[in-house]
């Protein structure tokens, strides 16, 4: 089985959870840009520090029905917006 680790020290965007990003570069709340781990990398991750590091199933995330598509407003350009008359 394959996890994604949730970092609760990184907090939440909005009412998401953060997930260790790609590549051990940070956190995200992007399930596109998160780390998948192996269980026994998921197992040693959150034994060092269970009370941090939570190991969720990615077939329960990724079939969760809590699971939306989001707009990251930082990669929005205001030149884009219609203005009406």
């Amino acid at each position: 089985m394959n996890y994604y680790i949730q970092n609760k020290d990184a907090g939440y965007l909005g009412n998401a959870i953060y997930f260790w990003r790609k590549g051990n570069c940070g956190y995200t709340a992007d399930l596109n840009e998160s780390q998948i781990f192996s269980e026994e990398e998921a197992k040693s991750i959150c034994n060092g520090n269970p009370s941090k590091n939570k190991a969720w199933p990615v077939e329960y995330i990724d079939n969760n029905q809590g699971i939306q598509r989001v707009v990251d407003s930082q990669y929005l350009c205001d030149e884009n917006i219609k203005i009406f008359d």
